[in-house]
């Protein structure tokens, strides 16, 4: 009987650390901009790392605590990472100073844990709390979003799974946290989905599949020698889990690693290259267009919400393309004025020209290209962020551009400008840019329904 409980221990730590290493990847391929996401991703790696460590350390040549302290280490980051996620969070509703300073508390309570030492051999009620903090973490992003009853339902079945680990046995105390954590992953992948305005579920399967698939058709010879041998080898655990980590590393950052590949192998041929690129990209960017969305119905601050995100990725042609702003009536009359094939890299191009002249209209007439007072502000705010590219915040080197307009207002954004102000006039800036599109919409459907008629 210890024999079949240490086999299916073995088993739920291997398929814990595939599933939190690729939900922690896909995250982090998802929106690498976010800080809620990361912190998300950066938990579900550590996690999948101890289970890993976990795995291999009875079967260890060496001796156990070689791998027993990193595992216990490593079980330590999620619940700090889930605090940090929790503070970072902002809060919008009534009990907003009251929920930050709960999670502030949550924040404090994980650095005691970390300093107080391994929590799997601290009071039980410990270890339950840094288990159940990742939990905390997916409540709270329900409570945001009460309109999506659904995630309920895997907040319940969470609960149910770590009741039921904890009741069963002390050794499988780690899987609760990593069911929660998957939890986690989950409404925070698909609430940057909703943010977006994209679809999630075609895209985060199609990963899944992919990965799972991968792992599969090479992890699973490895298990078959497994399943001849009488024992399980230490040499053959390591292999297995580096090849179901291969696989889902090569998955989840595919794109990258492909354009990497084709600039080598194509760099003789640069048509070719840019060919297949935009073919790549349009087809990476199928599986995130949101079909469901109705823009022209769509209510004012979610419009502007999706402005401002389009904004955001001006920069971005592949994000670009999966903004339900690609189906206004005016990106299909370009369409058919230039003759252009109706594709979602065509329709992307369109929008980022929509929104190029729309930033335009923001500039002050007959006055330069670049000024410093506040009729001057929302064009500067959006134009040269997000047009030109500069980013004047960045703690990263950079050279300075070129053109000395642009240097100018890098300077000025630099010394005159903090940068929490030019977040609000570039929200200021997106409603602007948000009911110069809705007016160009209402221009136009009334033609389209005499032509119609």
């Amino acid at each position: 009987m210890t024999g079949y409980f240490a086999a299916g221990a073995g088993v739920l730590e291997i398929l814990f650390f595939g599933l939190s290493l690729w939900l922690g990847t896909y995250l982090f391929s998802r929106n690498v901009k976010s800080t809620r996401v990361g912190l998300v991703g950066a938990a579900l790696i550590s996690y999948a790392l101890a289970a890993g460590c976990m795995y291999l350390e009875p079967i260890a040549p060496f001796s156990h605590a070689i791998l027993a302290v990193p595992a216990q280490l490593l079980l330590l980051l999620p619940p700090l990472l889930c605090a940090a996620m929790l503070i970072c969070t902002r809060v919008e509703n009534l009990f907003g100073v009251a929920r930050q300073a709960f999670f502030s508390g949550l924040g404090v309570l994980g650095w005691f844990v970390a300093c107080g030492g391994i929590f799997f051999f601290l009071h039980p009620l410990i270890a339950l709390g840094a288990a159940l903090l990742p939990l905390v973490a997916a409540l709270v992003l329900c409570w945001r979003h009460l309109r999506d009853k659904q995630p309920l339902l895997f907040v319940l079945l969470a609960l149910i799974c770590t009741s039921a680990f904890l009741a069963v046995s002390w050794p499988l105390a780690c899987l609760p946290m990593g069911i929660n954590l998957l939890m986690l992953g989950w409404l925070v992948a698909a609430q940057d989905a909703v943010e977006q305005g994209e679809a999630f579920l075609p895209d985060v399967f199609r990963s899944f599949d992919y990965s799972l698939l991968l792992a599969l058709l090479f992890g699973g010879q490895v298990a078959l020698l497994f399943w001849i041998g009488e024992k399980v080898e230490f040499p053959l655990a390591l292999l297995l889990l580096s090849i179901i980590a291969t696989s889902i590393l090569v998955q989840v950052f595919s794109r990258s690693a492909r354009k990497i590949a084709e600039r080598i192998a194509f760099s003789t041929f640069p048509q070719v290259r840019e060919a297949r690129a935009e073919l790549h990209d349009a087809a990476d960017a199928l599986p995130r267009i949101n079909q469901q969305i109705d823009i022209l119905n769509t209510d004012s601050e979610e419009f502007v919400r999706l402005t401002r995100r389009a904004l955001s990725n001006f920069g971005d042609l592949q994000r670009l393309a999966s903004s339900p702003l690609t189906r206004l009536p005016q990106v299909q009359e370009r369409l058919a004025a230039r003759g252009a094939k109706d594709d979602v890299l065509e329709r992307a191009t369109e929008l980022k020209a929509l929104l190029s002249e729309s930033i335009e209209r923001l500039k002050p007439r007959a006055k330069g290209d670049f000024g410093t007072s506040d009729e001057w502000r929302y064009y500067n705010a959006l134009y040269f962020p997000y047009v030109m590219g500069i980013k004047p915040y960045s703690r990263r080197g950079s050279s300075d551009p070129p053109d000395p307009t642009t240097r100018e207002a890098l300077e000025w954004f630099r010394l005159q400008v903090p940068e929490r102000t030019l977040y609000n006039w570039q929200n200021k800036a997106a409603r602007l840019i948000a009911a110069d599109l809705r007016n160009q919409c209402k221009l136009l459907l009334p033609e389209a329904a005499r032509e119609a008629g």
